[in-house]
């Protein structure tokens, strides 16, 4: 019998960190059937690029749009470490995947 494991990866700034150059620092959020784990993404955006409603950067521009395509790729990684966990049918964590991210 399988069972189903609740899985995604959301994306926001930390605006309690000092801003670099006016910009702040991106981490993404791992949440495994409810459990949940950061990780910074090493992207820094403006606050005014931001979309919060969508998780990602307005995309206008095309640095913006660079950075909404690598918050994609950063997801689409999370997605198959995430797949291939539940393929070897480990332990699946948010953490786990989290350490398992190459960085």
């Amino acid at each position: 019998m399988q069972t189903s494991n609740s899985f995604g990866v959301i994306f926001f700034p930390r605006y309690n960190k000092a801003p670099k150059e006016g910009k702040y620092p991106v981490y993404a959020k791992i949440t495994v059937n409810g459990n949940e784990s950061e990780m910074s993404i090493k992207m820094r955006v403006r606050r005014e690029d931001w979309h919060d409603g969508k998780g990602m950067t307005k995309g206008k521009t095309p640095d913006q749009k660079a950075d909404n395509t690598y918050m994609e790729l950063v997801r689409s990684k999370c997605t198959s470490i995430f797949r291939q966990m539940e393929l070897d049918d480990a332990h699946l964590t948010a953490e786990r995947i989290k350490l398992r991210y190459p960085i």
